[in-house]
């Protein structure tokens, strides 16, 4: 572990060591102190978790950077060790994991606890920050290593996982006492360079190059993805966009449409033998009594309520389109629902 002392000048020749502050003492405050001044770690963080239970276990720190981008603290007391290394890895993957409601519910579930401000709606939160509604841009996870200091070990797999693209850094701070204060010095010993992230147009696109391979043995699977994709644009009149296919498996591959900050109202999937118009609860709460009515027309099945807590009885209607046959006799009605959900959206309900 690399050791830093200070002195202070005073004259033109005398130098005086600065002492470094009981480590007990460092240990208890560095926490507290790094929760009331982000700006310790970083410029512009601003703080939305603490102790939130994350996966494994309770994740320390959750912050949104100057990117607007979203970062886990992995904080020990002590010397960091190669544990830590695991544990930030574990966080930052279970956040990578949740979905982009699921994620601003935690958030908003936990924040205000333990000195760190309170953001109630996150995804009003955001959008505040960023003017935009889109969550797309916090993820990658940033991960944050810090302590009074760390060992070999553990700077050497750090740097390793930077050097390989991975979005890890390594931040210690060391205590000094001088004239009856402590003094902070932060040292960063490993700080990533993550290469440019694609822009949404850009993520869009990779979308449709990967679409276009998965329904090669699909022939009519590709006009429909995007005949239900353009549906859904007319009826919600530029709505944002978010393409969200992480996995290797086509029932993951979904476009969100948002309308504002809230979010998804609609999503179009695409399955190995099926595109699907999917509405969420909240679309169809806004207008249940189209919904019920449509039902009588267009097959379609559902699937329980994706917030147990909100005991409404509503539930995801999901239309399966399996040909361009099936999508002619359909657009005509899931178009028009599509409007009447983006009217009552913007219109406050039916």
């Amino acid at each position: 572990m690399e050791e830093i002392k200070l002195w202070v000048v005073q004259g033109a020749k005398a130098a005086v060591e600065v002492p470094s502050a009981d480590r007990a003492e460092s240990e208890r405050m560095l926490e507290d102190t790094l929760v009331a001044n982000p700006n310790l770690l970083m410029t512009g963080l601003a703080l939305v978790g603490r102790q939130m239970q994350a996966g494994s276990g309770p994740l320390d720190l959750l912050g949104v950077d100057g990117d607007d981008r979203l970062v886990v603290f992995e904080l020990k007391r002590g010397t960091l060790s190669r544990d830590a290394v695991a544990q930030v890895l574990d966080y930052a993957s279970w956040l990578e994991s949740l979905s982009e409601d699921e994620l601003a519910q935690r958030i908003s579930d936990n924040s205000g606890a333990r000195g760190v401000e309170e953001v109630g709606d996150f995804h009003a939160w955001y959008e505040s920050r960023t003017g935009n509604g889109d969550l797309g841009p916090l993820r990658p996870v940033k991960m944050v290593l810090v302590g009074l200091g760390a060992d070999e070990p553990t700077s050497r797999m750090v740097r390793f996982l930077a050097e390989g693209g991975i979005d890890i850094s390594l931040l210690t701070f060391h205590g000094y006492m001088h004239g009856g204060q402590t003094l902070l010095a932060r040292q960063v010993h490993v700080e990533s360079t993550p290469s440019r992230r694609p822009n949404q147009s850009e993520r869009l696109e990779q979308l449709d190059i990967r679409i276009r391979a998965l329904t090669q043995q699909w022939e009519e699977g590709y006009e429909l993805w995007n005949a239900a994709r353009e549906m859904f644009q007319e009826g919600f009149r530029y709505p944002i966009e978010r393409a969200d296919g992480r996995k290797e498996d086509w029932a993951q591959y979904r476009l969100n449409l948002y309308l504002g900050r809230r979010g998804p109202y609609a999503s179009v999937q695409l399955h190995d033998d099926a595109v699907v118009a999917i509405f969420p609860p909240k679309a169809v709460e806004l207008c249940l009594s189209k919904f019920t009515q449509l039902r009588k027309e267009l097959p379609f099945y559902t699937w329980p309520e994706v917030h147990p807590e909100r005991d409404t009885g509503v539930i995801e209607i999901k239309f399966p389109i399996r040909s361009l046959a099936e999508w002619r006799r359909s657009k005509e009605k899931l178009t028009s629902i599509a409007q009447s959900v983006y009217q009552a959206a913007v219109g406050g309900g039916e």
